[in-house]
């Protein structure tokens, strides 16, 4: 159960930087130049590194260094030279969960198996609490109740989560 909330937390925080996101209209990922898939991929990653910079230019902090993307997106960056998959001794199963499968070009990869359409989101995050995109701020992290149902008699568990998200003041 507890997992089922952090999905549901995890999804929230994914919508809710997508949302503070610029989205760049003319960028359409079935309308991609080339006449080869190895030649669309490397449409996509030339403007991956294009709006990175316009990142830093914006911000003045740093170019895009993360990436968050849909499981088809990063489905193709993993055929990209520049593209590493995270290293680990573990056996490790991608879940749910979004969670960061590798890197390009030093920018983390971030899959997003829920997306219900492909996407490319690229953020900056610095080292610093003035470089953060959002703040999540946990007040009840999860609590578990025990009760009985008032219809069935039933016993039943409440699961309790309190947070909030909101965009960076300071910035």
């Amino acid at each position: 159960m507890a997992q089922e909330v952090e999905q549901e937390i995890n999804r929230e925080v994914i919508d809710y930087i997508n949302n503070l996101a610029t989205i760049t209209p003319d960028f359409n990922i079935n309308s991609i130049p080339g006449r080869y898939e190895i030649e669309k991929f490397a449409h996509i990653s030339a403007r991956i590194d294009q709006e990175a910079l316009e990142i830093a230019r914006w911000c003045r902090r740093g170019a895009g260094n993360v990436i968050i993307a849909s499981a088809k997106v990063v489905s193709m960056l993993k055929s990209l030279n520049g593209y590493k998959p995270i290293e680990t001794n573990a056996n490790i199963k991608i879940t749910a969960n979004p969670a960061i499968v590798g890197t390009l070009d030093g920018r983390k990869v971030i899959l997003d198996m829920f997306a219900k359409e492909d996407y490319i989101t690229i953020l900056y995050k610095g080292a610093s609490r003035v470089d953060a995109p959002a703040f999540y701020a946990p007040y009840v992290p999860v609590s578990f109740t025990r009760v009985t149902h008032q219809e069935s008699g039933q016993p039943a568990v409440i699961l309790l989560s309190r947070y909030g998200i909101v965009s960076n003041p300071i910035s």
